[in-house]
Formats: structure tokens, C-alpha cells, sequence
């Protein structure tokens, strides 16, 4: 739908302002959260924030019933599953762009149902669905991949050239404040799990653990209000990384998948539809101005 001049305008400098600020060389990893409220926080964060990449290592499934041994071997089954699906990923990822998200957003409303029964199926379906919505809500601005499994998103990581580090306060994390510390060309941060942190998986992967320091007597935040202050604190201290778009052809690329969403977002239908009626309403005002009374010829 055509956009009505008032609000091009308005779209046109909201792109320009976001190209110019835009943050390629940060890219977010979020390994297995599981809370769906704070993968959407997260989202929202990082478009405030300009910070245009965002990865999502999915968290497995709960298993339910039977004892300890078969839930163990149920989730070793689900990590090996995870792992070859994630294999399988690596190459539908190296698609489009837009043809990623496709596959993120619908993935989201189906993902690991097909093998699961009763209870955890309907789990899974739910999960789904709100994952679902969050990635429709939240990913027209950005651009999101998503993984079953750490290996897989490492091995995309270590192939495209992302310096990655690891948020954890191990003895050897460097404060993210420490003077003179300078941010690789292209950095994946990982933020971990709400409850356990990042995995020990990807602290062995990691080219570097860092941490926020803090201040007071509480030890943890919530993930998304760290993840913002942690994007928040990388920016800072090098505000170069604004503007600066990896690959040729990265502008053009943003500014199309930008409009194409201003295009389909509600308020911007909405305005466009009232203009078209008020149009439409003064054309039909104009016709019946132009048409000569009618007499009564009654009587």
C-alpha cells in the first residue's frame, strides 16, 4: 500500500537516521533463554540500540515423566536431533536474507512438534506460537537467525569471521570496562540462559569471557536489562562502530527490507487508508457540487 506523502516523509528520515547510526559490527547472541518476554525485550532493545544482528540458540524442550535415567537419554536424543538439525541449518541459512527470516518466522510456529506426543507436544506447539508472534513483532526491523543448537551457531560464527565473547564471571573474564580494550572487527556477544548463563560449550569457544562489573550487593539481572547495558556499554566505548555496514551493497539492502516493513506496519496502512477515504470523500463532495439541482416537478 501506497504511503501517504506525510508519512513517506516521516519514513524516509526515521531509514536515513537508522543507516547512520546503524550497528553491523555487534552482533547478539542469545544462547537458550527461556523466557519468550525476554527474547522480545531483547529485540527491542537492540533495534533502539541500532544493533542490526541478532542470533538465537533455541532452548530445548522440557522433558516430562519417567525417571531421571529416561529423561536423560531423552534429552541426549533432543541434542542429538538438535545437533543435526542445526548441521542442516548452516546451509539453509546461507539463502537470502529476507528468505531466513521466512524460515525463522514460520519455524517458530512448528519447530520440534513433529516428534513430540501428548503433553509435550502441545507444549511445543505453544512455545511455538508465542515465539511466533515475537519474531513477526520484532524482526521486520532486524535481521535474525535462528539455531537448535550451540555447535551450530559457533561453527557460523567462527566461519564468517565473528570474534566471539562470552558474558561469564570466570576468573579469567576481562571487565568491560577495563581501560584500552578494543573491540574486534567483528564481535558476536553472547548473553546466556536466565538461570545458568551462557554454556559451558560456548565458554570453550569463546575467544574471550567479559563481564559488567557491579556495584552494589546484587550479584544477576534479568537478561534483557543486561543485555542493554552490556550492548549499551560496547557501543560506547566506540561510537565509530555507528554507521559502519559490513559489505557492499549492506545500505541498499536495509533501506529495501526497511520500507517493505514501514509498508506493512499497521499505524502506516491506517494512514494511508484515512487519506484515501478523505480523498475519496472530497472527490465525491466536488461531483455532487458539480451536478445541477433537480426540481420538483410534482404537482
Amino acid at each position: 500500500m501506497e504511503l501517504p506523502p506525510e508519512k513517506q516523509e516521516a519514513v524516509n528520515g526515521k531509514i536515513a537516521n537508522a543507516l547512520a547510526n546503524r550497528v553491523d559490527r555487534i552482533l547478539l547472541v542469545l544462547e537458550c533463554c527461556a523466557d519468550n518476554k525476554n527474547y522480545l525485550a531483547c529485540l527491542r532493545t537492540c533495534d533502539i540500540l541500532g544493533v542490526q544482528n541478532v542470533w538465537i540458540i533455541e532452548a530445548p524442550l522440557p522433558v516430562r515423566g519417567g525417571s531421571k535415567q529416561q529423561q536423560q537419554q531423552q534429552q541426549q536424543q533432543q541434542q542429538q536431533q538438535q545437533q543435526q538439525q542445526g548441521t542442516q541449518q548452516d546451509q539453509q541459512h546461507q539463502q537470502e536474507q529476507s528468505s531466513r527470516e521466512a524460515a525463522f518466522n514460520s519455524r517458530n510456529s512448528s519447530s520440534q512438534t513433529s516428534k513430540q506426543k501428548g503433553p509435550d507436544k502441545r507444549l511445543a506447539v505453544e512455545q511455538g506460537k508465542k515465539k511466533g508472534r515475537i519474531a513477526r513483532a520484532s524482526t521486520q526491523w532486524l535481521d535474525v537467525r535462528i539455531f537448535t543448537s550451540t555447535a551450530a551457531a559457533v561453527r557460523e560464527l567462527q566461519a564468517a569471521g565473528w570474534t566471539i565473547w562470552a558474558t561469564d564471571l570466570n576468573p579469567g573474564a576481562v571487565s568491560l570496562l577495563e581501560p584500552g580494550l578494543q573491540l574486534p572487527q567483528q564481535l558476536a556477544i553472547v548473553m546466556g540462559s536466565e538461570a545458568a548463563g551462557v554454556s559451558q560449550e560456548m565458554r570453550e569457544a569463546a575467544d574471550r569471557c567479559v563481564y559488567l562489573p557491579m556495584f552494589g550487593f546484587t550479584e544477576s539481572l534479568n537478561v534483557s536489562v543486561a543485555t542493554a547495558l552490556v550492548l549499551q556499554t560496547l557501543v560506547s566505548r566506540q561510537p565509530t562502530v555507528r554507521g559502519q555496514l559490513l559489505g557492499e551493497g549492506r545500505a541498499a539492502q536495509l533501506e529495501a527490507k526497511w520500507r517493505a516493513a514501514a509498508a506493512r506496519a499497521p499505524e502506516c496502512q491506517a494512514g494511508a487508508l484515512h487519506v484515501r477515504q478523505q480523498q475519496q470523500g472530497q472527490a465525491h463532495q466536488q461531483q455532487q457540487q458539480q451536478q445541477p439541482e433537480e426540481q420538483d416537478c410534482s404537482g
